[in-house]
């Protein structure tokens, strides 16, 4: 998997650009920047992990979960020890922010609700990273993927160029039109290639069976007529 600089020379490359002489590694960085972000709607990175809780209730705070866009996934109450299967599906969640902070909500029609020391474990979406790139400790973009990134960084430096020229007092024209169109051209590819890997990213059925109901009254569907969340892989 590779570095922020070696993407930043593979998009240079891809540029003409090896020098940066008509973009610096600044702007390189923001055109992977951009890309990485539309990777990230397409294709988020998958992440699990267990979760002590603080209290008693079904509002339950996210905060251990870095950088989280959405649940996959809840087990509750989940024994790490015996990893009972089929493992204990909740009925059905919520999940919200609460001034930037992320709440989950389990539901259930009875009384039954988590309790302190409880422990869950939680399948979710976060955003891929770059080592080096804001802070990114690890290049998280498959590695077969790194090019359709690399691809369409590309086009946005070429789209973003192009402002840049509209304050020059010798604009040249020609070029301009030229760069829009190349820049427009790799875009697009880059994005009907995103929508070809979204549809085609992993995903899973239930090779367990139903999970254990969290009471009589429930079943392992969300009773609010939301369909069942899928099992994680």
């Amino acid at each position: 998997m590779s570095s922020l600089a070696q993407l930043e020379a593979r998009v240079s490359a891809r540029l003409a650009d090896v020098g940066n002489v008509l973009w610096n590694l600044p702007a390189i960085d923001e055109g992977i920047r951009t890309a990485l972000s539309a990777y990230t709607d397409a294709i988020p990175q998958a992440d699990e992990g267990i979760l002590i809780l603080p209290g008693t209730g079904r509002e339950i705070a996210l905060d251990p979960f870095a950088n989280l866009i959405a649940v996959l996934n809840v087990w509750w109450p989940f024994d790490t020890i015996t990893e009972q299967m089929p493992p204990n599906q909740v009925a059905g969640y919520r999940l919200w922010w609460d001034d930037a902070r992320p709440l989950l909500y389990l539901n259930s029609k009875s009384g039954n609700q988590p309790q302190i020391n409880d422990t869950l474990r939680l399948w979710y979406t976060k955003p891929h990273t770059i080592q080096n790139l804001d802070g990114g400790t690890i290049t998280t973009v498959f590695p077969n993927h790194e090019t359709g990134v690399v691809g369409g960084a590309a086009g946005y430096c070429a789209l973003m160029a192009i402002v840049n020229e509209m304050g020059s007092t010798d604009i040249d024209v020609g070029q301009v039109i030229t760069m829009h169109t190349w820049g427009n051209d790799r875009v697009a590819e880059f994005q009907e290639w995103l929508d070809d890997i979204s549809a085609n990213a992993p995903s899973s059925g239930a090779p367990y069976g139903e999970g254990w109901s969290i009471d009589k009254w429930d079943t392992t569907h969300d009773t609010s007529g939301q369909q069942p969340r899928p099992w994680p892989g």
